[in-house]
């Protein structure tokens, strides 16, 4: 289940009874995406943006992703940085949603910082 309000977005996952009528209690009602397979691995893509000429960095995690027995993924994301909602993709180039150069473009400042961006993958 994804859901999103006001400013936070948040990803949870529990296993349903087919049978039982399904109930979130969120407004707005959430989407939901069956997958009904076997998960064997867990990634984390995290971005690391360092503002060298203000001597400050950022660090937020971007994606969530799950491997499944079949070599079929299932990708969670945010489209930009700050993003409120969260993008379901069956593919997990994080990098074809926002890129590194469009997220340097971001938050350059418009030329005024230089922006240095590490993206990193993690498994869990």
């Amino acid at each position: 289940m994804v859901w999103w309000r006001g400013r936070n977005s948040g990803f949870s996952c529990q296993v349903i009874n087919p049978e039982t009528p399904f109930d979130p209690g969120r407004d707005p009602a959430p989407y939901t995406q069956s997958v009904n397979k076997r998960i064997v691995g867990i990634e984390i893509i995290n971005d690391v943006i360092d503002v060298t000429n203000r001597n400050y960095s950022l660090t937020f995690d971007q994606a969530l992703i799950f491997n499944f027995e079949d070599g079929s993924v299932l990708m969670f994301s945010r489209d930009v940085w700050f993003s409120e909602e969260i993008s379901i993709t069956w593919h997990d180039d994080y990098d074809e949603l926002f890129s590194i150069e469009q997220l340097t473009e971001t938050l350059n400042n418009e030329g005024e910082d230089q922006v240095e961006v590490t993206r990193t993958r993690r498994a869990l």
